[in-house]
């Protein structure tokens, strides 16, 4: 695939890893609408962004068992769109189905909130943990990353009071999650 310019800057932006040996891109873009596990370089790492099966939601956890059969040792992040306010990607629970790790980000203010959904053979709680950061640098950087929990004054609802007399939390100031 084309690398494009916009592309190139936003990779100049990324200090956290050198993109570049010898000249030349350390990655190969490959521009992918189907058939995805046809590109996947088995024993590598591997970037689907991402499957989009328009209509057929419910395919996309059989691309995601081709991708995972194909991948040997190697590690596949396969990204999936997922609407605001559901807990699933695109495809719906059967898209944790074959994964190992199923995280996914939603909006959290004007952050993003990452959430740890399935995580295979975890070596303590895993499921459920969450992190609050920022998208900086035009997209290539993550800012001010932290571990949050539920609000405990709230119970993540946002709003304390009866019906009648609700108001937002002080505490959480309405985000229904705090620091920890």
């Amino acid at each position: 695939g084309k690398i494009t310019p916009k592309f190139k800057r936003r990779m100049r932006r990324m200090k956290w890893v050198n993109w570049i040996e010898d000249g030349k891109p350390r990655f190969q873009l490959y521009p992918v609408g189907s058939d995805y596990e046809d590109y996947v370089q088995p024993d590598s790492l591997n970037v689907v962004d991402w499957i989009s099966l328009p209509g057929e939601y419910y395919l996309i956890d059989a691309v995601m068992k081709s991708i995972k059969d194909k991948i040997g040792h190697g590690l596949a992040v396969a990204v999936l769109q997922k609407n605001k306010n559901v807990e699933y990607g695109e495809g719906g629970e059967r898209t944790e189905r074959y994964a190992d790790v199923y995280m996914t980000i939603d909006p959290y203010g004007n952050e993003s909130m990452l959430t740890l959904g399935k995580v295979k053979a975890p070596k303590g709680k895993a499921t459920g943990r969450m992190w609050a950061f920022n998208i900086v640098d035009f997209g290539a950087n993550l800012h001010n990353i932290r571990e949050i929990v539920k609000c405990p004054k709230c119970w993540g609802k946002g709003y304390t009071g009866r019906e009648s007399t609700y108001r937002r939390c002080e505490l959480c100031e309405g985000k229904k999650f705090i620091d920890k």
